[in-house]
């Protein structure tokens, strides 16, 4: 299979923690579910789910294959459905995957995408298979692969682009860039698939988010689009961050966190009019490379260097004020906010301040939703 034909209530069981997101105990993998699906069924075993949702026509099957490789259990589980498909096999971070496309009839004709995954043990695969009918696939295509893309089935994969990005965008090597920060000229390297890589799953996970426009879940859905866009950046800039921190030579860490703030400060505001995207929002590996920025592509960009660096950052967002801002858990003076238990700083990207300092007229913490971006379930404010 080529790569480019990918491009086109709660219910618990024994084995699962549901909240916004979807945690198996047991195997150890977890998925990030748009807002609203439920467990439709399950079997005796306890080994394969169906998972539907309301008012989109895409469902999820899960099925655990146990002493199978991931290509095997993939063809197995698809061949059971009596699907048409292509295979392929590909490397996510140390584990190789497997990927498919696949056309099925059931009580009408059916099109969809799948992934198939080692899990902890090595021995066990996970098969994740979702569909649509062939009349919706154009348009659900966004939804399903934003679904599949938030597996995780370790900590390894926690912290590395989504099985679906990592099968579309293979490394092509690094590009060095230059940052000027604090006075210094920092050297560093991205990969050369980064900033296109990180513009797709922008446009990948705006398209989700757009079928939540005038939903009840509209609050959770946004936050879920930021936590998702942030998983990929964050992994895209482990070394950045590393070259950033002994670059500067900072041990002090209010002083750190705040030449990360104030380097931001400086960037000059302009979006990225190159880009042909539905998304107002500038990936931050674009940022970097100078072609564009805005408050919330600012705050992501320092929220993930700071979190690499230790500290314990969030971001948060409003729609009453149409901004921006990052959030940081630090003892030091300033305007805090409280969120699970803990005082934020308020970060502000878009002017000269340090950390703790907010202006008047964007204060009011009611107004503002925060992004748990570390978090693996969505915490409510």
């Amino acid at each position: 299979m080529k790569r480019f034909l990918l491009l086109l209530t709660f219910a618990f069981c024994s084995a699962f923690i549901f909240a916004e997101s979807l945690i198996d105990e047991k195997f150890g993998y977890s998925m990030d579910l748009p807002e609203g699906y439920i467990l439709d069924s399950s079997s005796d075993d306890g080994l394969m789910f169906l998972f539907t949702h309301p008012s989109m026509p895409v469902n999820l099957i899960l099925r655990i294959y146990k002493n199978t490789d991931p290509l095997a259990a993939q063809k197995t589980a698809l061949g059971k459905l009596g699907a048409s498909f292509e295979t392929d096999t590909f490397m996510w971070g140390t584990k190789e995957c497997s990927a498919s496309t696949f056309t099925m009839t059931l009580d009408d004709h059916y099109e969809g995408l799948s992934f198939s995954s080692p899990l902890q043990d090595s021995e066990t695969s996970l098969v994740t298979i979702a569909y649509v009918k062939q009349a919706n696939y154009t348009k659900a295509s966004q939804f399903m692969m934003s679904m599949l893309n938030s597996l995780s089935v370790d900590e390894e994969t926690e912290n590395l682009p989504g099985i679906l990005i990592s099968y579309l965008f293979p490394s092509e090597g690094s590009e060095k860039i230059k940052l000027e920060i604090g006075g210094k000229s920092i050297t560093t390297t991205i990969d050369k698939c980064d900033v296109e890589a990180n513009q797709f799953v922008v446009d990948m996970e705006f398209g989700c988010f757009t079928h939540y426009a005038s939903h009840k879940l509209w609050k959770e859905a946004w936050q879920r689009y930021y936590k998702l866009v942030y998983r990929d950046t964050k992994a895209r800039l482990y070394t950045v961050s590393k070259d950033i921190y002994k670059g500067l030579g900072i041990k002090n860490k209010t002083d750190y966190a705040n030449a990360i703030l104030s380097w931001t400060q400086g960037f000059e505001y302009k979006r990225d009019n190159k880009k042909n995207s539905s998304s107002d929002f500038t990936p931050v590996m674009a940022v970097l490379k100078g072609e564009g920025n805005d408050c919330d592509s600012r705050s992501m960009l320092v929220s993930a260097l700071l979190n690499i660096a230790g500290f314990d950052s969030v971001m948060i967002i409003s729609r009453e004020y149409s901004h921006a801002m990052v959030g940081l858990n630090l003892t030091a003076p300033g305007q805090t906010f409280s969120f699970n238990e803990k005082n934020y700083l308020y970060g502000e990207t878009t002017a000269p301040v340090t950390f703790g300092m907010v202006a008047k007229t964007q204060s009011d913490f009611s107004k503002w939703i925060v992004v748990d971006v570390e978090n693996q379930i969505n915490q409510e404010n």
